[in-house]
């Protein structure tokens, strides 16, 4: 009964209970404007929009062909954000999110300077019926999947190198089924990781 409870909270709530119990909390992008917020569809006749609703960035897509995807983007220097936090790091990668429609797989890719893409993959996780549901991603969750030069397979993300986010939807004819749908983005987050003692 409390989950079901949660799940409906407003998300300016479910923040404010994160953030009092959990001071080492920051503010990546607080996803309430669209400004620097960049649309790329695939080029197969799938199309993408973005706009603000309910607190948060709305990515309403249409996938029509499978193994198609749309994807939206926004240059953040993540190195910039750590420094001015007066913390060591990025220990945690936290956001909120709801949607509806066609259920496709839902993308989180952070890129470096270099090109290189790091990502996390949700099949089937843009439909959420209308609830929250959220990302809580250690680094090792995000890994190394193109781009770049000098990169491994299975190499995992260094935060101190991102300096593009990107969310996408993309189709995986095995899971997803294309159409139609939305994906609302919250506040995006991470808990930091404090700066040692000075002994």
């Amino acid at each position: 009964m409390f989950l079901g409870f949660l799940l409906i909270l407003d998300i300016n709530a479910v923040n404010a209970l994160e953030n009092a119990s959990n001071p080492n909390l920051i503010i990546i992008d607080d996803m309430r404007t669209l400004n620097g917020w960049n649309m790329l569809p695939d080029g197969n006749k799938s199309s993408v929009e973005i706009s603000l609703a309910r607190d948060g960035l709305n990515l309403s897509y249409d996938i029509r062909e499978t193994s198609s995807w749309v994807d939206i983007y926004k240059d953040i220097n993540f190195a910039k954000i750590i420094e001015s936090a007066g913390v060591s790091g990025i220990g945690k990668f936290i956001f909120y999110y709801e949607g509806d429609g066609s259920p496709n797989s839902f993308e989180l890719k952070l890129e470096y300077k270099d090109g290189a893409t790091f990502g996390y993959k949700r099949n089937t996780g843009t439909n959420t019926n209308g609830t929250l549901d959220s990302f809580y991603l250690n680094p090792w969750q995000i890994t190394y999947w193109w781009g770049g030069t000098g990169h491994i397979s299975g190499e995992t993300i260094n935060f101190d190198k991102v300096e593009k986010m990107r969310f996408a939807v993309s189709n995986d004819p095995k899971r997803d089924a294309f159409g139609k749908g939305y994906v609302i983005i919250k506040q995006v987050t991470a808990e930091t990781i404090p700066l040692p003692l000075p002994w």
